[in-house]
């Protein structure tokens, strides 16, 4: 008689339960104004209908996030080279800056040399005097585009001695 009344007891639960969200499902069917038989097995055929495609658009959005995901994945990745780039170009930039400064360094040098030597009277004697060979072009810094001839000259006699 044990049995009997546990499996009574559980069947009574299952009914309270069952029963509960059956009131549950009739007052907001209430609410909702759909009391008649055929708006009730329209819903219900609307729900055995609609449950496939609401688990189809579900798969459909879970595809669709694995695949953003992905890109994201792919995307991170490629900024990620981005700034590897940019870091090799700024260290390539940082390194030609050096380089710069050195050069100006050695330009503003010979800026000096130049300011002492065209105050010195006495370069064209000194250098004689020391064994060079010293000539003066009525020219600017371009001797051999202003007076190629010249310049021609000179370095032609200096290479066959």
């Amino acid at each position: 008689m044990g049995t009997v009344w546990k499996c009574s007891w559980s069947c009574y639960h299952e009914a309270e339960y069952s029963l509960s969200l059956l009131l549950l499902l009739h007052n907001i069917l209430k609410d909702k104004r759909i009391t008649k038989d055929k708006d009730i097995s329209d819903l219900i055929e609307l729900a055995n209908d609609g449950l496939p495609n609401l688990r189809a658009r579900f798969e459909m959005l879970l595809n669709q996030i694995t695949t953003l995901e992905d890109e994201k994945s792919a995307l991170g990745t490629e900024i990620l080279g981005l700034r590897n780039s940019i870091y090799s170009n700024n260290e390539i930039i940082r390194k030609q800056n050096v380089q710069v400064r050195v050069l100006d360094r050695r330009l503003n040098q010979l800026q000096v040399m130049l300011r002492k030597v065209n105050k010195d009277p006495d370069l064209a004697q000194r250098a004689r005097s020391a064994g060079w060979d010293y000539h003066e072009l009525k020219t600017g810094h371009d001797a051999m585009i202003t007076v190629p001839d010249k310049l021609v000259q000179i370095l032609g006699k200096r290479s066959t001695k």
